[in-house]
């Protein structure tokens, strides 16, 4: 798939972490290796901004999730991170020069969440916003939505790769072909890009769908109270005693 182009979208302090998941919120996962701590920030604070946006004008709160929200507890750590990973609706993956450290599970975190989120937008079709996700726009057919972004490589450390960026190089000569994605020169380039692309599914794919259905709902639930209606008298036009 070609890097992304320009899109147009018509445009309550964040909680970081939460205890439950509230239905009229998108919740974004951010996952990098430790090179990318400037664009962990960055993802942060954007996501502050846009909660203010979308509750102001749409009534949907936006959250952050990763590394930093991830509870304490006993058991191997990855697998509490990927836990947040099945919960998000919106995976924002970057990478720069490095790939990561094992987990023992696989070759890096950022692969193993990558892999988690990758599997269930293959196969999780299960909740009333994945429902409303249209097949065939991405590798997956539903939720979370992929998002990759790949800070360019100077030429110098193009020249002699190190086994970490030829690992990321590798991953996103693969993948890149499958998901969006886009380059960036440095952490305001990034910002502007994920700002961009997550109001467009926040709208597009979660505000607009939640109102569609809400619509139909209330469409069907209209149309069942006609049909259950008493009918006229006999010998009186048949119509609904109810009609306005």
């Amino acid at each position: 798939m070609e890097p992304m182009g320009e899109i147009v979208v018509s445009e309550s302090p964040t909680n970081f972490g939460h205890a439950e998941q509230n239905e009229n919120t998108a919740y974004v996962f951010f996952s990098a290796p430790s090179d990318c701590n400037a664009e962990r920030e960055a993802c942060r604070e954007l996501v502050r901004e846009l909660d203010e946006i979308t509750s102001a004008l749409f009534g949907w709160g936006v959250r952050y999730l990763g590394l930093e929200t991830t509870p304490p507890g006993f058991g191997r750590p990855q697998e509490r991170i990927n836990e947040q990973v099945r919960q998000c609706d919106i995976f924002v993956g970057t990478l720069w020069k490095r790939w990561g450290t094992n987990t023992g599970v696989f070759s890096s975190g950022f692969d193993e969440e990558f892999r988690r989120a990758e599997e269930r937008s293959r196969s999780d079709l299960n909740t009333p916003k994945e429902q409303g996700a249209k097949s065939g726009e991405d590798a997956g057919t539903g939720w979370p939505r992929i998002l990759l972004f790949f800070r360019k490589v100077p030429d110098s450390g193009l020249a002699e790769p190190d086994e970490q960026l030829l690992k990321v190089r590798a991953f996103k000569e693969k993948q890149g072909s499958r998901y969006k994605y886009e380059e960036y020169a440095d952490t305001e380039g990034w910002r502007r890009s994920a700002r961009k692309w997550l109001l467009y599914y926040i709208y597009k794919d979660l505000v607009l769908v939640a109102r569609d259905a809400s619509s139909a709902s209330v469409e069907t639930a209209y149309h069942r109270g006609r049909e259950d209606a008493p009918r006229a008298r006999a010998g009186s036009p048949d119509k609904d005693v109810a009609d306005p």
